[in-house]
């Protein structure tokens, strides 16, 4: 399991956290300002095949666990909404998903 929390090129804050469910599907969930101002956490699926990750809509697993209106999308919010998501639980939710033990 990884973590970072960093600023993509639009100065936004993003906390990220990725786990291999298993040899060729990652897990990434993230928390960032939308485009509508609301803080959102979001869980997705992909399949790695080298350095690639490829998403496939409506097949690939996505949930929308947390969406919250700050009055401001600081530092301290996106680490706060991540750090209080249950990593183990949304891991059981995409392993089920997938049929994976």
């Amino acid at each position: 399991m990884n973590y970072r929390l960093y600023k993509d090129h639009y100065n936004n804050w993003i906390a990220e956290t990725t786990v291999m469910l298993n040899n060729t599907i990652q897990l990434e969930v993230t928390t960032k300002k939308n485009n509508r101002g609301t803080l959102t956490s979001n869980a997705s699926c992909g399949h790695k095949d080298c350095a690639f990750i490829s998403h496939t809509m409506f097949e690939d697993f996505y949930e929308t666990v947390v969406a919250s209106s700050p009055k401001r999308v600081t530092e301290k919010a996106v680490k706060e909404q991540h750090e209080k998501l249950d990593i183990s639980a949304i891991i059981m939710q995409a392993k089920t998903f997938y049929k994976l033990s």
